[in-house]
């Protein structure tokens, strides 16, 4: 299954349908449109393979389906990005966490905050259960953090658990949320809780960890240290140690292989999930934003670079207006960054897409998109 951050690749329309005919035996049913995490997946991908019904074909054809106002305030907190599971559309707003129906838009449930959230909390979906961490604003020289478990039907707060010093990383996978930080007193630590009742399941002093998991593997380091240590998501105990500093932020979706940034910060490295050897290197790419079975995406300057996600050789690159892709979100053979959507196999700019926000995402043939304060839902026209 998503965490703190935050980001989806695509295949062609007809690898699309060969991928999701795959996972779905002959008389299933498909699978439930979901986006629970911010990056879709506790990979952190942003890539939906099962998306079938927005494609290059079709995208330039969206039109709005509903459109609903967030709630605002006079506070320090701001908007979020949506996340689908269970029939609702998840999203932050400046009072709390709201619910909406995925049909049509309609108000389901509002959770308001104790106190004000200093940025977007990082939320996630796993077992009936949203997840949601963040960290106040009514002290911004000594914050605090928050974990909390929401019931998805009624937004009824189910628990509220132990957490890191300050929450800066979370990671939600195998039924356990992960958070990691340090404070302004410089305390450090790691510590899991389960998603089923919010009680500590482990907890590593002076770690911090990155924002991936790659099917129960996830990366860190110990601040007295160096280096990049890999554990077990669910209890820490240790599998691997490599002497070079590593930043994983996201993970193939098969969760085999980790991509993130060199010791120097300068370089893409694809790193093996079960012992952490360097697989391949890509100089001068300034960070990943969408993984597929096919590509890597990376933001690049003012554009984005698609790379062979085995050999990290550059099939394609697009220039972006203003800026490089700071978020991606990939499904059904499209990319959408920059506000913009994308051809994925070859990088051209598809046209007549509607005005597109930052992030949106895309899940059972509908595209979520939250701008300045309004969430809306896109679907293909006729």
């Amino acid at each position: 299954m998503h965490d703190f951050v935050r980001t989806p690749a695509a295949v062609v329309a007809a690898l699309v349908l060969a991928v999701a005919a795959a996972a779905t035996p002959a008389g299933a049913a498909p699978a439930t449109p979901r986006w629970d995490h911010f990056g879709y997946d506790a990979e952190n991908s942003s890539f939906n393979p099962h998306e079938t019904v927005i494609t290059p074909a079709t995208v330039g054809r969206l039109k709005k389906k509903w459109s609903v106002e967030l709630r605002s305030d006079q506070s320090c907190s701001s908007y979020g990005d949506p996340i689908v599971a269970d029939g609702r559309v998840f999203i932050s707003d400046y009072l709390g966490i709201s619910a909406y129906a995925t049909g049509n838009g309609a108000k389901l449930w509002s959770h308001d905050w104790v106190g004000s959230s200093n940025s977007p909390p990082s939320m996630a979906v796993a077992d009936g259960v949203l997840v949601a961490g963040y960290t106040d604003c009514e002290s911004m020289s000594d914050p605090n953090s928050g974990l909390i478990g929401l019931d998805v039907r009624t937004g009824k707060e189910l628990w509220s658990g132990a957490t890191a010093p300050l929450i800066i990383e979370i990671v939600i996978d195998k039924g356990v949320v992960v958070t990691a930080g340090s404070d302004i007193y410089n305390d450090t630590a790691t510590v899991a809780v389960r998603v089923s009742d919010g009680k500590e399941a482990w907890r590593k002093e002076g770690r911090r960890i990155d924002v991936t998991s790659a099917n129960g593997t996830v990366t860190g380091r110990d601040v007295n240290g160096t280096g990049t240590v890999a554990f077990d998501v669910t209890t820490g105990a240790t599998r691997w140690t490599v002497t070079r500093n590593l930043s994983t932020g996201t993970a193939s979706p098969a969760g085999d292989v980790f991509y993130g940034s060199s010791g120097d910060g300068d370089d893409l490295e694809a790193v093996s999930v079960r012992d952490g050897r360097v697989l391949w290197t890509a100089p001068d790419n300034d960070g990943v934003v969408a993984v597929d079975g096919t590509r890597v995406y990376c933001s690049d300057d003012n554009g984005i670079v698609a790379l062979d996600s085995r050999t990290g050789k550059q099939l394609w690159r697009s220039d972006l207006p203003d800026h490089g892709a700071l978020a991606a979100t990939v499904a059904g053979g499209v990319v959408y960054t920059a506000g913009i959507a994308l051809d994925a196999t070859t990088g051209r700019v598809i046209t007549g897409t509607p005005r597109l926000s930052f992030r949106s995402i895309v899940t059972g043939g509908v595209l979520y998109d939250s701008d300045n304060g309004t969430l809306t839902a896109y679907t293909v026209n006729g």
